[in-house]
């Protein structure tokens, strides 16, 4: 690649993160960039969230967003050969999350 194409590149990126507020490149590993964004928004939530879903305990929806969260924390490791055991975790966090996406408030 020549520098003159790399520049082209890093200013076209540099502007959309200008213009946008993100660029391109974000949406080469989405699925991180998701990650990223979600995993301290669901960490402060848990730490600030004062009710439950009215089908669930407190403490089951407690144990539900600790899922959730070790299901980020598994994708952020960035580990292209997980175990069988994460993958679960991760599936596991991830259909939770799918499954409680709209009581993620308070």
């Amino acid at each position: 690649m020549t520098w003159n194409v790399f520049s082209k590149r890093v200013w076209k990126l540099r502007y959309q993160k200008l213009t946008r507020g993100w660029d391109d490149s974000q949406t080469w590993n989405l699925f991180i960039e998701i990650a990223k964004f979600s995993l301290p928004r669901l960490k402060r939530f848990r730490e600030l969230n004062n009710g439950h879903p009215s089908t669930l305990t407190e403490k089951r929806w407690n144990t539900i967003l600790d899922q959730i969260i070790e299901a980020f924390e598994i994708i952020l490791q960035d580990d292209i050969c997980r175990s069988p055991q994460l993958t679960k975790k991760v599936n596991r966090g991830l259909s939770l999350f799918s499954e409680h996406f709209e009581h993620l408030w308070w």
